[in-house]
C-alpha cells in the first residue's frame, strides 16, 4: 500500500524490509540500507509532533502526565483531536481503566477515524488493554460499548450482542468464566 500511495519504486527487485535504515542479507549481517524509501516518510500525526508535545497537552488541558505522554506518543499531533473528543469530569479526562492512560476520547477517535466497529477491536488493537490486563478490559467494556453505541447508533439489542462477543473475545485472552 505504501508503494502505491507514495509512488515508490522498488528498483525491480524484491523490496527489502526497511527498519531504521538497515537491511538484512542472507548471511545475517546487517548493512546500511541506502535504498530504503520509506525511512523518512512522515506518518499521520507527525506534522506537529515534538518530543515535548505531552507538556503542551498537560498545560492546555491539565492532563495527567501519563495520559499526556500516552496520547502524544500514540497519536502525535492528532492527540489534540483525541483530547477534544474526551468528556471531561472534574477537569480530568475519563479513563477507560484507572491504572491505564487510555481515555474515552480514544474510543470516539477509533470509531470516527480508524473504522473501529467492535468493542474487542478497541480493547485489543486500538488501546491494547485486553493484552495488558483482561480484567481491566472487562471493567472498561460498559464504557466502551456505551460510547460506541452512541457513535454507531446501536440499539439495546446490538449493545447486548456486542457485550457477549467482547466477553467471548476476552475469554480467548485469558478471562475465566467466573470472572464475568
Amino acid at each position: 500500500m505504501a508503494i502505491k500511495t507514495f509512488n515508490l519504486k522498488p528498483n525491480g527487485r524484491q523490496t527489502p524490509h526497511c527498519t531504521g535504515g538497515v537491511e538484512s542479507n542472507h548471511h545475517n549481517d546487517i548493512q546500511p540500507n541506502r535504498h530504503c524509501q520509506t525511512q523518512h516518510l512522515r506518518l499521520i500525526g507527525a506534522n506537529g509532533y515534538s518530543s515535548t508535545l505531552f507538556v503542551d497537552l498537560i498545560r492546555r488541558f491539565s492532563l495527567e502526565p501519563d495520559i499526556a505522554k500516552h496520547l502524544s506518543h500514540s497519536y502525535g499531533d492528532r492527540a489534540w483531536e483525541v483530547v477534544a473528543l474526551s468528556k471531561r469530569v472534574d477537569a480530568k479526562s475519563q479513563r477507560l481503566a484507572p491504572a491505564f492512560p487510555y481515555v474515552d476520547g480514544e474510543v470516539r477517535h477509533a470509531v470516527r477515524n480508524e473504522y473501529a466497529r467492535t468493542a474487542a477491536d478497541v480493547l485489543a488493537r486500538r488501546t491494547r488493554l485486553a493484552f495488558l490486563d483482561v480484567h481491566a478490559a472487562l471493567a472498561a467494556l460498559p464504557m466502551v460499548i456505551g460510547i460506541m453505541g452512541e457513535e454507531l447508533n446501536w440499539s439495546k439489542e446490538e449493545k447486548q450482542s456486542e457485550r457477549r462477543k467482547a466477553v467471548q473475545f476476552l475469554r480467548s485472552m485469558g478471562l475465566k468464566e467466573e470472572d464475568n
